[in-house]
């Protein structure tokens, strides 16, 4: 019986010897390329410069979340009303997004940097210019 009992002692010493090696093995790593972004979150409101039809304006933006885990955006300006996407996709920092307004549809790009100033554009048939602005919320 004490044959058994100190060969067991002397297994499980050995079992206990190869575990540290096994906590010191290097973490598994994915490659950052494979990584996404889920740092940035698009909700919130913006206050963007553009050009409509040559006239320097602001406008508001505000991105709420839907249900489903989408987003879904309002571009607001006192003088030509409000304007809700018809298309809303965020890759990384950027969203890209579809409008429609009287003169046709819009097309508006916008990157969003970590200081949380805007850049972009937007272009419609016969119109378009750069974005620039800052989300504030």
């Amino acid at each position: 019986m004490r044959t058994r009992r100190v060969a067991f002692i002397a297994a499980l010493a050995a079992a206990a010897a190869v575990v540290p090696s096994v906590a010191a093995a290097a973490p598994v790593t994915t490659p950052a390329s494979v990584v996404a972004d889920t740092t940035f979150n698009p909700v919130g409101s913006y206050a963007l410069s553009v050009s409509v039809a040559g006239e320097a304006m602001t406008m508001a933006f505000t991105v709420e979340k839907k249900v489903d885990g989408s987003f879904t955006g309002l571009f607001k300006h006192d003088a030509m009303g409000e304007f809700a996407t018809t298309s809303f996709k965020v890759e990384g920092r950027t969203m890209k997004l579809s409008i429609e307004t009287p003169g046709g549809p819009a097309n508006i790009e916008m990157t969003v940097a970590e200081d949380n100033t805007v850049t972009g554009a937007w272009g419609m048939q016969g119109d378009g210019s750069k974005i620039a602005g800052k989300k504030v919320s």
